[in-house]
């Protein structure tokens, strides 16, 4: 896919921002990393990834009243831990599961709106 696929709908006068606020949060290797991988693929990878995606969030999101340690929780940790890995940049589980429990902490003390 062309640069202009893959980033369809977004402002094109602030990618450039942020290209450099992702390098400075995840460093230039893994950002350097992840538009090389996401260059190579087609609209049909994509797509695939995408609803991978979709389901990992709506798996998650199903779970946001359950502790992080849930072992359930921990089933879709890994399964995004592992799409991040192969499909964009190659992350430790460590780092994956910080951010997820901190995700998930702070989602659990927002009031929601979902019924």
């Amino acid at each position: 896919m062309t640069g202009e696929e893959v980033f369809e709908g977004f402002d094109e006068s602030r990618m450039e921002e942020h290209r450099e606020e992702a390098r400075a949060r995840w460093g230039k290797e893994a950002v350097d990393e992840s538009y090389s991988r996401v260059a190579r693929y087609t609209k049909e990878d994509w797509a695939a990834i995408q609803a991978e995606s979709k389901a990992i969030v709506e798996g998650m999101a199903s779970l946001m009243d359950r502790d992080p340690a849930d072992p359930e929780v921990q089933k879709w940790i890994e399964r995004h831990h592992r799409q991040i890995n192969e499909c964009y940049y190659s992350c430790s589980l460590g780092s994956i599961g910080v951010w997820e429990t901190c995700m998930w902490r702070t989602a659990a003390s927002q009031p929601t709106t979902m019924g």
